[in-house]
């Protein structure tokens, strides 16, 4: 009867794995402690664009991955520096802890976090693309949104090599 001790142990060994919405790499070396980003949460996300020449603009939101334990709050305005490595690329924004970027575009929110940050071996990241319902007001100064949902979960969805 070895063979119902053998199938519970594959059953718990799936039903503890996570579902990843990307591929790793069959040449990407992880480290055995190294916990890969799935789903991640967007949390009071406000956007403001204003009219005159942009430099008011401000993007703001929390961002929380449950499986790598990051949290942290994430703000574009106008005193902020891209994070971005080239200069030709979209600009990216820094969240206070640095594993996390963002960019805010019209088509939504892409927000990076690094695979294992900190181990040199592995310069990874995991994207993912996140849309709003946003309820949004016009005045004099430009168009503030705001998220209808206060918290929104979604899904990284590629993982590429760091852009240098």
């Amino acid at each position: 009867m070895l063979f119902p001790a053998v199938l519970v142990g594959l059953l718990a060994g799936s039903a503890t794995s996570k579902s990843l919405k990307y591929t790793i790499p069959a040449s990407m070396k992880l480290a055995d402690d190294c916990v890969t980003p799935g789903e991640y949460e967007i949390a009071n996300f406000i956007t403001f664009a204003g009219l005159a020449n942009g430099t008011s603009n401000t993007t703001s939101f929390y961002f929380t991955d449950v499986d790598t334990g990051i949290s942290t709050c994430c703000q574009r305005n106008s005193t902020s520096t891209p994070s971005t490595p080239n200069p030709n690329l979209t600009p990216r924004w820094p969240c206070d802890n640095t594993a996390v970027e963002f960019m805010y575009q019209a088509n939504g929110l892409t927000v990076i976090e690094a695979v294992c940050p900190g181990n040199t071996a592995t310069n990874f990241e995991a994207s993912g693309l996140t849309t709003f319902d946003l309820d949004c007001t016009t005045t004099s100064k430009g168009t503030s949104c705001v998220s209808k949902e206060s918290l929104v979960a979604d899904n990284f969805t590629s993982l590429q090599p760091r852009p240098s």
